[in-house]
């Protein structure tokens, strides 16, 4: 019922998503330190990354990884032996079931596809968790309302005195 209210039971993933040309991602061939760059002006902790094109990404990046190779006096590694499998779903995907999926999963990100593969965007838990407050402002600001237009039309007793 809670799921209900807050709207994520008929919202799907295509309608938060961040669009495939607004992603910050970074190609296979990136050194680490470039890698460091794009995360820092992108302000994420996580990145996809490709090969080639974004329509091959071939995992996530995060940025602990990326941080203990760059602080680390070993060689770096290459930033292949640095991903995390890449969780991707349908653009129909509703939120509800996206959340939950994410929860059992332990993910932050999910890359959202097209019906052909192509990738269209991708949505955090953060984009989710947001959406949950948006809806549940919209559902609680609507309650008010309710309440306030039942309010006025209950006519008022008067009192004689």
């Amino acid at each position: 019922m809670f799921r209900s209210i807050l709207r994520l039971d008929v919202t799907t993933a295509h309608e938060i998503m961040v669009p495939r040309l607004d992603m910050v991602a970074v190609d296979t061939d990136c050194t680490l330190k470039q890698v460091a760059e794009a995360m820092v002006r992108g302000g994420h902790s996580r990145l996809p990354v490709y090969q080639q094109t974004e329509d091959r990404i071939v995992g996530v990046v995060h940025s602990r990884e990326i941080l203990a190779a760059l602080a680390s006096s070993d060689p770096a590694p290459a930033l292949n032996e640095l991903l995390h499998p890449a969780f991707f779903i349908p653009e129909t995907k509703r939120l509800d079931d996206l959340l939950e999926e994410l929860q059992n999963r332990g993910l932050q990100m999910a890359i959202v596809v097209d019906e052909y593969g192509g990738t269209e965007g991708l949505v955090t838990m953060e984009d989710l968790r947001s959406e949950e407050r948006t809806s549940e402002l919209q559902s609680q600001a609507y309650l008010v309302c309710r309440l306030l237009l039942e309010k006025k039309k209950t006519p008022k007793k008067k009192t004689n005195i």
